[in-house]
């Protein structure tokens, strides 16, 4: 729901009696397509965005619908038919070619044995709609699946696998963090010594750490050759999927060495290594100390975190494409520290200047160059005095150390000129360093702001074409699987500022309060009553505000085909029904053994959702809300909140798509800890499609999910 002002129609709705003091039972409301069809789309979004993380790593990982339709705009992209920011009606068609070619090499990376063909699913016009290519993951369960082996190394090496992974990694970062710390501070005299007593448990932490870094390179070691990267990396998944490169299958042996030749492997294996043969050798010091330092290394692992990827990912682009900004930048650093080096040296090192009475003089005792470094009064001469002392300036190399400290404008002070021209030398080569860091900084810091912006427009486009993506598919599973709607229920909480608005116009989004989801816990056969309590989350589409506060309700299920007098009363409080934890109670008439059967009934109605009735009554009874966000900016003021329910209790006759119910309740003036204790009935009647009627419609949809209309390519045999 866009949140800006639609065409809707308001009408009573026949309702039951309501608890209400004011006799006021609200009234239904009908809005235009657009508004319901993005109300689709945020109903559906949990069950287009797919699994949720599980604490440790399933054995077969269904594939995600909205990685599926994916596919099918990263093929219509390689056709040349979609611009950078495509809309609605730009969902243009597939050649079977492609969709045959993409499939053939999908289920090649799967494992799935049965063959493909796309002539099946294809209706004789040779090209190939969302709706035909959503076919093939509706009829066929793609499904990635993981030996053991797979499992162990996807939770010691991804992070973002499962949450037992992300405790693993977090584990192994604070063990680096320990194990640096502890090494640092064991190179303290007081700690070499053993004169403070809070160095006493570093070798054992030390020792702790190697032992458990160890375990973990071991693991990861023994189980990479059975992990392939595709299966887990959708990005890699989705190029071998829609790309023309021959699918390389890449052996054992190969992709062990590919793991232990890999970079941060290698670091791993540097650290862990002189630890290892010191504690079985029982030797310290000299070369397994240097090589121990590597140990510090593996802090780097920190920038595998998303919240630091994208920053790396931004700085490593900037270098690449200032690539030859940092080739000039450098050739002209060491041909000046060349030139002005040689300067220097011929200045207040070598006799080369002699002739013109400058520069440095031998010294043939001494055996080094000597310069000028200043002047005493001869009293006797009645003149000043040259005094010579040994010059910094040796050499080119001795003076090229200089000219390098000197232009990186770093100025350690250890060489220094003391002759006039040596000084008109140093000066030119601060000069010299200003401009030439000057001009590099310039086109990297642009690079820099081309790159950032490049990457702000490509996140743009890519949330603009998950928006998109959303809609196709939440359409397309609307329109396939329509009964999958008859278990959401969505509750918007609206502030009636008290001006007058007109039936026909949505409310305005600074009125935003909240919205809530509800899974409806109803089956074909078996009454229920639940009490539902749900947290209120934000809807940045339509008022970009945080909202505070949770909505209670009550639904009865009464189905058309049971005895009402044996009714499951049950009562849930749940929390948080959008993916948190929740608390059900259940108290029942019926027997356990009824309760287990009503598990398998729900689980058939999952099973063949098409062609289940769900026909019966939902009593809906809003009962409070609490601590509702405050939007009256009035001294002493509070907000006056109503609810509108969206429900689907069946399909339109004309298509088949979920036809809305919407109840609006009515206002409940200066409070935010509204109770409104009012009922509403949703007559349900979702009845089974003719098998035939069903297929002739899936074969003759020829729309776009979203309004609009293609024309059919032309036969490539002229048909």
């Amino acid at each position: 729901m866009d949140g800006g002002s639609q065409s809707c129609t308001g009408e009573r709705a026949d309702v039951r009696e309501s608890k209400s003091s004011q006799g006021d039972v609200g009234f239904r409301v009908r809005c235009p397509d657009v508004v319901l069809q993005h109300t689709r789309v945020r109903m559906l979004t949990a069950e287009v965005l797919g699994r949720r993380k599980t604490w440790f790593v399933p054995a077969q990982r269904p594939l995600d619908l909205l990685f599926f339709r994916a596919i099918f705009s990263e093929l219509q992209r390689r056709q040349g038919d979609v611009p950078a920011f495509p809309s609605e009606a730009t969902d243009a068609d597939i050649s079977i070619e492609a969709f045959q070619n993409a499939m053939e090499r999908l289920f090649y990376v799967l494992g799935e044995t049965e063959p493909f063909d796309a002539r099946v699913y294809d209706d004789g016009d040779y090209s190939v709609t969302w709706s035909e290519f959503f076919r093939v993951y509706r009829e066929r369960e793609l499904v990635i699946k993981l030996s053991p082996l797979q499992r162990i190394y996807l939770t010691m090496d991804a992070a973002d696998s499962c949450h037992m992974a992300q405790l693993i990694s977090n584990c192994v970062l604070l063990t680096i963090i320990l194990s640096s710390t502890s090494f640092v501070f064991g190179t303290l005299h007081d700690c070499k010594m053993g004169l403070l007593e809070w160095c006493g448990p570093f070798k054992a932490v030390e020792l702790s750490c190697l032992l458990l870094f160890s375990i973990e390179y071991c693991l990861r070691l023994c189980t990479c050759w059975t992990m392939r990267p595709e299966l887990t990396d959708e990005a890699k998944l989705l190029e071998t999927v829609v790309g023309f490169e021959a699918i390389s299958d890449n052996r054992p042996l190969k992709r062990l060495f590919q793991f232990v030749m890999a970079p941060s492997n290698l670091v791993d294996l540097a650290a862990i290594l002189p630890g290892v043969v010191s504690k079985l050798s029982d030797k310290e010091g000299g070369a397994f100390v240097v090589l121990r330092l590597i140990r510090l290394t593996r802090i780097l692992r920190a920038f595998k975190s998303p919240s630091l990827s994208e920053a790396v990912k931004v700085i490593t682009m900037t270098m690449h494409q200032s690539t030859q900004a940092l080739y000039i930048l450098c050739f002209n650093l060491m041909l000046g520290i060349v030139i002005f080096g040689s300067l220097m040296y011929m200045a207040e090192g070598g006799p080369e200047l002699n002739a013109f009475g400058l520069g440095g003089k031998w010294n043939p005792e001494e055996k080094v160059f000597e310069r000028v470094i200043g002047w005493t009064w001869n009293e006797t001469r009645g003149n000043w005095d040259e005094i010579w002392a040994k010059s910094h300036f040796q050499s080119i190399p001795h003076a090229c150390w200089w000219a390098m400290v000197t232009v990186a404008t770093v100025g350690y002070g250890d060489q220094t000129p003391t002759t006039l021209l040596g000084k008109i030398v140093g000066v030119g080569t601060m000069l010299f360093s200003l401009v030439i860091l000057a001009l590099p900084v310039g086109v990297i810091g642009g690079t820099f702001s081309n790159v950032w912006e490049e990457c702000e427009l490509m996140k743009k486009a890519q949330e603009h074409q998950l928006k998109l993506d959303l809609k196709f598919v939440a359409h397309e599973l609307s329109r396939l699987d329509p009964i999958v709607m008859s278990k959401l229920m969505l509750i918007e909480v609206w502030n009636d500022q008290g001006f007058h608005i007109e039936e026909n116009s949505r409310p305005p989004p600074a009125a935003f309060m909240g919205e809530a989801k509800v899974q409806l816990d109803i089956t074909p056969h078996e009454p229920c009553s639940i009490v539902v309590t749900v947290p209120l989350s934000a809807n940045r589409d339509i008022a970009n505000r945080r909202v505070t506060g949770k909505v209670t309700l009550q639904y009865r299920w009464t189905p058309d085909s049971c005895d009402t007098t044996d009714v499951h009363v049950a009562t849930s409080v749940e929390e948080n029904v959008s993916g948190s934890r929740s608390t059900k109670r259940r108290l029942s008439t019926s027997s356990r053994n009824q309760i287990g059967g009503r598990g398998q009934v729900q689980a058939l109605v999952c099973s063949n959702s098409m062609r289940t009735h769900l026909e019966g009554t939902l009593e809906v009874t809003l009962l409070s809300a609490e601590n509702l966000i405050n939007l009256n900016t009035h001294q002493r003021g509070a907000s006056s909140p109503y609810c509108m329910i969206f429900c689907y209790p069946g399909r339109s006759k004309q298509a088949n798509l979920p036809e809305p119910v919407i109840w609006r309740t009515p206002t409940a003036k200066q409070t935010l800890h509204p109770f409104w204790g009012i009922s509403h009935i949703f007559e349900f009647s979702w009845r089974p499609l003719p098998l035939e009627v069903e297929r002739s419609r899936s074969r003759d949809h020829r729309t776009m999910s979203c309004g609009g209309s293609r024309t059919p390519s032309p036969s490539p045999h002229g048909d």
